[in-house]
Parts: structure tokens; C-alpha cells; sequence
């Protein structure tokens, strides 16, 4: 493969995963890997391999957004048409107001979140509690103390 032509794969495969950056590192690597793996097995089956059929099979293949986006459903379960710049969910930052300020509605809101994990939504629920029992704590011995 002339640099041309490989410069072309690149630019393209790079554009898929700037897309998947939803996704692990790992995971886009993996895509971008069976693509380019299928996009030679075509180039190659070319009576004359160049730069212009590769791209002509590229521009086939489709848009680096439309192939992401169905990636994106496979491997999240969520549907193609939501975007990045969908709030599905709460921000974290409201959450974690919500938290502080209005615990209950807060937990509630960070467990239906599929944004945290399953630890952070257990840190999220115990910490206040174990301050409470401090200060539960705190207050008996304070009372015991001075009584």
C-alpha cells in the first residue's frame, strides 16, 4: 500500500474512532481493526489497487457517523439516533447537588443513572449515612459526657 492510500485509511479509520469515544480505547481499536481489515479485502480484490477505488470504497462503505452510530447501538444497547449531546440522564453535577442538599432524590436519581457505576452509587449512598452515625455517635457521647 502506497502512503497515499494509507494516509486515506488512516484519516477515515481515525474519524470512526473520534466517534466511538464513548467507547473504551480498547474496543475502538478493535473496530477500527475490522474495518480497515474489510476495507483492504475489497481494495485488494481491485484488478489495479489505488488510492482513487479506495476511495471509492470508503466513500461505499459509508460516513464515519452513520458507521458509528451503529457500533455505538451495538455495543451500548442505546439507539443510533441519540447523540452526544443528548442529556438522557441528569448531569452528574445536579446529582451530586441533589445529594448533598436532598439526599433521597439525589440516591434515586444517581442509581437510575447508567452513568455511575454500581460503586460510586453505593459510595454515594453510604457516605452520608456513616456521617450520620457520627454525628448520632458525637452527639451520645457529648451527651453521656456532660450529663
Amino acid at each position: 500500500m502506497d502512503r497515499k492510500s494509507e494516509n486515506v485509511l488512516r484519516r477515515y479509520l481515525g474519524e470512526i474512532e473520534r466517534e466511538l469515544e464513548r467507547l473504551p480505547r480498547a474496543v475502538r481499536r478493535e473496530i477500527a481493526a475490522e474495518i480497515r481489515s474489510h476495507l483492504l479485502e475489497e481494495w485488494r480484490r481491485c484488478d489495479e489497487p489505488t488510492t482513487k477505488k479506495l476511495l471509492s470504497i470508503i466513500n461505499n462503505f459509508g460516513e464515519p457517523r452513520e458507521i458509528a452510530a451503529g457500533y455505538l447501538e451495538e455495543y451500548s444497547g442505546e439507539p443510533a439516533g441519540a447523540c452526544r449531546g443528548e442529556a438522557p440522564y441528569p448531569p452528574s453535577w445536579l446529582v451530586i447537588a441533589l445529594t448533598v442538599f436532598l439526599w433521597p432524590v439525589g440516591i434515586i436519581l444517581a442509581w437510575l443513572s447508567p452513568a455511575w457505576r454500581t460503586r460510586d452509587k453505593l459510595i454515594a449512598t453510604l457516605i452520608p449515612l456513616f456521617l450520620f452515625l457520627i454525628v448520632l455517635v458525637g452527639v451520645w457521647l457529648f451527651s453521656v459526657e456532660f450529663s
